[in-house]
């Protein structure tokens, strides 16, 4: 059970990682920042790399501490990072992700693939299946953004044992990155919302203010 609820927490942290990356059609760049409010707690991540359809972003606490850096197709679906405990890769069709684009409501897709831990030399199966929901507005201090909702299964067998989630994912299409992602497995639920964004250049007036205790004022 420990090793299960391990790999869970792997995947969720991977997967719900709200990142942009550039395309013909984003303003996603490397400098932007998202300022992210998960479980009462206050978390920033930056990009740091882009290479066509794939952009590496670097996690980090308020105090400037390196959590965890990923690399995402599309700013939607984690392909590998790397955490404190080592690095990890998703190895699956890409191209399978194409299949929602251009967003519409009703559009689906479905893959499967490899998940390893390098570092504990551990490889798992996983099957998704998303589909898009339809569309809504996220309020941000710099102003609405329009998002897409797009329903997420994930099927994963560890060890012979198959488990599932859901989540549910708010998509902004500019940036190619998540704004908001709930998750839902028996063993545990998680919700978090970015609640700014930062564009290089842009001073940093958009962010919420802290108090001095490290807490947002929102």
């Amino acid at each position: 059970m420990k090793l299960i609820l391990g790999v869970l927490l792997m995947l969720l942290l991977a997967a719900c990682d709200p990142i942009a990356r550039k395309t013909s059609s984003s303003t996603a760049m490397i400098g932007m920042k998202t300022i992210i409010k998960a479980e009462g707690r206050e978390v920033t991540s930056e990009i740091t790399d882009v290479d066509g359809k794939y952009v590496s972003v670097d996690w980090s606490d308020w105090n400037g501490n390196h959590l965890r850096t990923v690399k995402m197709y599309r700013g939607l679906y984690p392909v590998g990072g790397v955490r404190h405990n080592g690095q990890y890769e998703y190895d699956f069709n890409e191209s399978k992700l194409e299949g929602l684009f251009p967003l519409e409501k009703g559009n689906e897709t479905s893959f499967e693939g490899t998940f390893t831990h390098f570092e504990e030399n551990s490889t798992y199966q996983f099957w998704v299946h998303m589909s898009v929901e339809g569309e809504k507005e996220i309020s941000l201090p710099s102003g609405d953004r329009k998002v897409f909702v797009i329903h997420v299964t994930t099927e994963f067998d560890i060890e012979g044992k198959k488990q599932r989630h859901q989540e549910k994912l708010y998509y902004d299409p500019e940036y190619n990155m998540i704004l908001k992602k709930n998750f839902y497995h028996k063993y545990r639920q998680s919700h978090w919302r970015a609640i700014s964004i930062i564009l290089p250049g842009d001073a940093d007036q958009n962010a919420p203010q802290r108090r001095r205790s490290g807490t947002v004022l929102i």
